[in-house]
């Protein structure tokens, strides 16, 4: 048998042996490619998919977290608030100095609180101070006693979220500390949970479920759109939580404000998959007609194919190994062959061009990634100043609001450097101390600052806005939670070692643990953080430059910077 189908083959004209060969080959491919291409197709719409609902859920949670982040400014405004906490400490001999206290001090406060957030229904202060309530702003402590948040906020040394029983309202409560023995009191902003979650019905027309949950387990909101097909129903929060019911690329997780809520977004995919079914008959009409044109295909190039066929598996060799010079020699036959070989020379010389063309922009895109983490400057920042500015205008008649508007130019003109990248320790300190005397007035002197500087360094080139993050989070992190009597102190040095410049920022405030701050760099971070003042150092400077940090529990915390005296720009 072997030896006839040899026969055979060698008797079969040379045309249809060409003609066979080049169905087979045709086939091959088909056989092969189809399927692959089927499957890789499918799963690229299904990833793409899963990236459009990441990437959905990743914007809803930024925006639930800025309107968090809001709500915490608005509540420190009130904790922080000196002129609040003397006028709760005070002992009044008439209600007359109690209503100018009101009036005065904290209406306006409250008022403006308000009026920067619709959301925000009520502040009221639950105090054992011995004074006379004020509507809904001040009542008696003992008139909390039943709320939600009563316990965990009158324990706590942070801000508390708790939503009401019936899932319309979020309580956010803290309690107001102060540097001497005064009444308890603890504030408590009630907010509009539509409001907050006022773009989450939004995220697609239909078949996608919504779900918000605290660390409890208990739910703080959830929307559902279901479209008109009954079967799509709500999940409950224990069947999102095993993810058994639903693929990877159909629930997408997470966690919002350290983990204080989680954040469930997904999507039934009946119609996609109906889209899916419809493609394949498509792909399967296609292949069919693609064995019907290769075999007519066949006969016509079978006569063609034979005398350039060499000359281009050699040039396709070259190629494979690199070599996209030069590849076929020139051909002016007008045949399909001489187009053939024009265009691959063509897509060669275009191959060529794209390599070199992805190369720059790997290089343009890493530079753009650079420039983007010194761009992400907080606008909270900027808002939450004016906002005090003109709290304080309203307020009271003071002069410091000249200063404040002065140091905030500052701070930010030297931040923006004129879009440069590279500044001078000079100007990068002068935006540190434009930064801390903002953050001085903000918390009414509640702590000091002492800079011990070399000036020989002064002039010396360094990259812009590295200084100031470590100083944020000294004042937030560590000041701010400072339980200790006394004032704090934060200190800016800045000295030679070892040949380099060390810059370290030192605060006397609540410290942290060693597995937290062994963690600080590996982690996670929010917006621009000391992580990525470590990144942009060490990409900038090499590994052995960048951040540590040493820290004791109840004592404080050194952020140590070491770069180098000398920059390439």
């Amino acid at each position: 048998m072997k030896n006839k189908f040899r026969q055979f083959s060698r008797n079969l004209p040379f045309r249809m042996k060409i003609a066979l060969l080049c169905f087979i080959i045709s086939l091959i491919p088909m056989l092969v490619i189809g399927p692959v291409s089927y499957r890789k197709i499918r799963s690229q719409l299904i990833e793409q998919e899963s990236v459009s609902l990441e990437e959905t859920l990743r914007r809803e949670t930024e925006a639930i977290e800025e309107k968090m982040d809001f709500y915490l400014n608005a509540l420190d405004i009130i904790v922080w608030n000196d002129g609040i906490k003397s006028g709760l400490s005070r002992t009044y001999s008439g209600n007359y100095d109690l209503f100018i206290f009101y009036k005065n001090t904290l209406d306006p406060t409250v008022q403006a609180i308000r009026t920067l957030s619709p959301e925000i229904q009520s502040v009221t202060l639950y105090t054992t101070a011995d004074i006379n309530p004020h509507g809904n702003i001040v009542l008696p402590l003992s008139q909390a006693q039943d709320c939600i948040w009563y316990k965990e906020a009158k324990d706590s040394t942070r801000p508390v979220f708790r939503v009401s029983e019936d899932g319309s309202t979020l309580y956010l409560a803290c309690r107001m500390y102060y540097r001497y023995e005064a009444p308890v009191t603890l504030v408590c902003l009630s907010i509009g949970i539509d409001g907050m979650f006022s773009n989450a019905p939004a995220l697609f027309q239909d078949n996608f479920g919504f779900l918000v949950a605290d660390s409890r387990s208990d739910i703080v909101y959830e929307t559902f759109a279901g479209g008109e097909d009954p079967s799509f129903t709500p999940m409950s929060l224990g069947v999102l939580q095993e993810g058994s019911d639903l693929s990877e690329n159909s629930l997408k997780t997470r966690s919002l404000y350290d983990g204080t809520w989680t954040a469930y977004l997904y999507r039934y995919h009946n119609d996609f998959l109906i889209s899916i079914r419809q493609f394949t008959l498509i792909a399967g009409a296609v292949f069919l007609l693609g064995l019907l044109l290769s075999a007519l295909a066949s006969q016509f190039l079978s006569s063609l194919i034979v005398r350039p066929l060499e000359e281009l598996v050699s040039s396709m060799s070259r190629v494979e190994a690199g070599d996209y010079k030069d590849i076929v020699p020139n051909d002016d036959r007008k045949d399909e062959i001489g187009l053939l070989i024009r265009a691959f020379r063509s897509m060669v010389a275009q191959l060529n061009h794209l390599i070199n063309e992805v190369l720059v922009a790997k290089i343009s895109q890493q530079k753009y990634e650079l420039r983007l983490l010194q761009s992400q400057i907080n606008p909270h920042f900027l808002y939450n100043t004016l906002s005090l500015i003109n709290n304080r205008a309203i307020m009271t008649d003071q002069k410091d609001i000249s200063q404040m508007a002065q140091l905030l130019s500052a701070f930010y003109r030297t931040t923006l450097n004129k879009g440069k990248n590279i500044t001078t320790v000079r100007s990068e300190l002068d935006n540190v101390k434009a930064y801390i005397a903002i953050q001085q007035m903000m918390h009414s002197d509640s702590f000091n600052a002492v800079y011990d500087i070399d000036n020989a360094l002064l002039d010396c080139p360094v990259l812009n806005f590295i200084v100031q993050p470590l100083a944020e989070n000294a004042i937030v992190h560590g000041l701010d939670h400072r339980t200790a009597p006394g004032k704090g102190t934060l200190t800016i040095t800045c000295h030679e070692d070892r040949g380099d410049i060390l810059i370290s920022v030192l605060d006397n405030g609540c410290g942290m643990p060693d597995e937290v701050c062994h963690s600080i760099l590996t982690q996670d971070s929010q917006g621009y953080g000391v992580r990525n003042v470590h990144q942009r150092v060490q990409l900038y400077y090499g590994k052995d430059c960048g951040l540590s940090f040493r820290s004791t529990p109840g004592f404080g915390t050194c952020a140590s910077l070491r770069i180098k005296k000398s920059l390439d720009a």
